[in-house]
């Protein structure tokens, strides 16, 4: 049993926000077997935004219902069904928050029609419930009411329950999508893949790739693929022939083999680097950028720039704010605009007017001393390592109970990288994550600390 939902809303902010009209219709598959449509009075503001799209006034509302009064007929009219909406999260997100705020736990499962239009409705130019309805010959004389939109939602989901020729959606059972899984013809491609970290390649029935990444957990990564409403998804769906997965162990040894190929950013892809800036004679970020040479590491995510950053300040002493007993002030080596502490400019003065700047740049590029990290292998019995040392980098795959790990044995055996600032950031992300697993070992002169 489903039961279809809409509502509006006021408008405001998530937790101030309230809902003004509510539609349910208890639906078969069939036909609706019952329904409550009503505006509910609210003593928040209803935005004007919200009133010009609507038409509801604050005045429609001072004679409805409020929440309290029709909650129990909502729990009656939704008992054992599953809620479908078009977008049905924001509705779903409503209806339960005005029962947390009576105290109530209200929890049903849910079916987005946007999800289903879009992989059963392929190629459509907006799957917007108006344009939808335009497009398919359903009737909405009014949209952004709750009645009228709910109404068109139950005949699209008629639509879609009939597109289904594969009975997906009624297989899925009392779980709505949280059980939905891939279809036949997908889950034999992915029946042998486990959940372990790897990477992927989908191919057409001319061996054309598709698409390539990376995931942690591969089986699962490539479920979400196949059910994926989003349009290259979608294209993916319906053009995959082939699969093929490479067991990495690790997602640090996934990335770096998938960026040796060109495969891990797109050549227009930004992110945050970091610098030595020049002017400032200072460690600084910069956003919105692309890898380049001059960058000391380059990171997709501002986030992970900024803890290398901070560990940097710390292992160098360059920051006199970074410490607990100073954590109320500001670090401004962020921007090379902003002028900093002054403990923290005289540190860096100091450094850079000393011969140890150039060293302590060079560490920063992992071309001077040793980092090494270990990691998960491919199987219980295998390590993986990577290394750098002395500008080179590599990785390898080594049994436990055949460890040896000299120079000679890594040499011969581990697998070239390239040392870029791609590189570097992934390999610094790394080691502040796993401590443990990770040592980076610094030539003598800079583990001094500077004079003071």
């Amino acid at each position: 049993m489903y039961v279809v939902l809409d509502v509006e809303s006021t408008g405001g902010p998530i937790d101030k926000d309230a809902i003004i009209e509510i539609a349910l219709y208890r639906f078969d598959g069939e036909k609706i077997t019952d329904q409550l449509i009503s505006l509910v009075h609210t003593d928040r503001p209803i935005q004007p935004f919200v009133q010009r799209m609507t038409g509801i006034t604050p005045k429609m509302l001072r004679s409805a219902p409020r929440w309290q009064e029709i909650a129990k007929r909502v729990v009656e009219i939704t008992e054992g069904a599953i809620l479908v909406g078009h977008g049905v999260s924001f509705d779903y997100r409503m209806v339960r928050q005005e029962f947390a705020r009576l105290g109530y736990d209200y929890e049903r499962s849910t079916i987005d029609t946007v999800n289903w239009s879009r992989k059963l409705f392929p190629g459509e130019e907006s799957y917007k419930l108006t344009s939808l309805c335009t497009s398919l010959g359903i009737w909405l004389p009014r949209n952004h009411r709750a009645g009228d939109d709910a109404r068109a939602t139950v005949d699209l989901f008629r639509r879609i329950l009939d597109k289904d020729v594969e009975n997906r959606i009624r297989s899925m059972g009392k779980l709505g999508d949280a059980m939905e899984q891939p279809s036949e013809r997908h889950q034999k491609l992915i029946r042998d893949i486990k959940d372990e970290a790897g990477i992927y390649y989908l191919y057409d029935k001319d061996r054309k790739l598709l698409r390539s990444g990376l995931a942690e957990k591969l089986n699962g990564e490539l479920s979400k693929i196949f059910l994926s409403p989003e349009l290259d998804d979608v294209r993916i769906q319906q053009e995959v022939a082939e699969l093929q997965c490479e067991r990495t162990g690790s997602k640090l040894i996934a990335q770096l083999k998938l960026h040796a190929g060109g495969d891990l950013l797109n050549e227009d892809a930004a992110g945050t680097a970091l610098y030595w800036d020049a002017a400032s004679d200072q460690l600084c970020l910069r956003g919105g950028v692309s890898p380049e040479d001059e960058q000391l590491a380059f990171f997709p995510r501002s986030s992970d720039a900024k803890k290398v950053l901070r560990y940097w300040l710390r292992r160098f002493k360059l920051c006199a704010v970074e410490k607990p007993k100073n954590a109320k002030l500001k670090c401004h080596s962020f921007d090379p605009k902003l002028a900093c502490a002054p403990a923290c400019l005289a540190r860096h003065s100091e450094w850079a007017s000393s011969d140890t700047k150039s060293e302590m740049i060079q560490a920063m590029r992992l071309e001077t001393g040793s980092l090494q990290i270990r990691l998960a292998g491919r199987d219980a019995n295998e390590k993986a390592l990577i290394q750098t040392s002395g500008g080179r980098c590599g990785y390898l795959f080594f049994r436990l109970e055949k460890e040896v790990l000299d120079e000679a044995h890594v040499s011969k055996n581990e697998t070239p990288i390239e040392l870029d600032p791609l590189v570097r950031g992934l390999i610094w992300r790394a080691h502040i994550r796993q401590p443990a697993q990770s040592q980076w070992t610094l030539p003598e002169s800079l583990i001094l600390k500077p004079s003071t």
